[in-house]
């Protein structure tokens, strides 16, 4: 679920998989829900008070992005993922995934302003993978996948 409240998307990321998401607004003041797409369909629908609740359709993996156009600085990113294998990272930068079958994976780390990286990682049996991010020189993240 996603909501507009204190005229802020909240939560600021939200990771799903194809399928619906819920929108609702929390606000006393009118918003609007823009989503900018290249693969699902896009949404530009008005909320107030008679409108507070509804329900958009995301059926295909991709990164989309929300915005208000009343409220310039509201923004918030919609991950719709194409497997169950997802994580949004703790503080520190700090990420696990569990039950991952053994194999070997592109693991993709995306932050909205140091962009994204890619590397593969192998998955045994019954063991811990560790993998190491960084983005820039500054910053790095951390994943743990078993």
């Amino acid at each position: 679920m996603l909501d507009q409240k204190k005229c802020a998307y909240d939560p600021h990321i939200v990771l799903v998989q194809p399928g619906d998401l819920k929108v609702t607004t929390s606000d006393p003041v009118p918003h609007n829900i823009h989503s900018y797409s290249e693969i699902n369909r896009s949404y530009n629908e008005s909320m107030n008070s008679l409108n507070r609740e509804m329900t958009l359709h995301f059926a295909r993996p991709e990164r989309v992005t929300f915005k208000c156009d009343l409220h310039g600085w509201m923004e918030a990113f919609i991950i719709v993922a194409g497997n169950p294998y997802y994580a949004v990272t703790q503080k520190g930068g700090t990420f696990r995934l569990r039950d991952i079958p053994p194999g070997t994976y592109h693991l993709k780390v995306w932050q909205e302003a140091l962009g994204e990286v890619t590397q593969t990682v192998t998955v045994e049996a019954g063991k811990t993978a560790k993998v190491n991010f960084s983005l820039n020189s500054a910053a790095s993240e951390t994943a743990e996948v078993r």
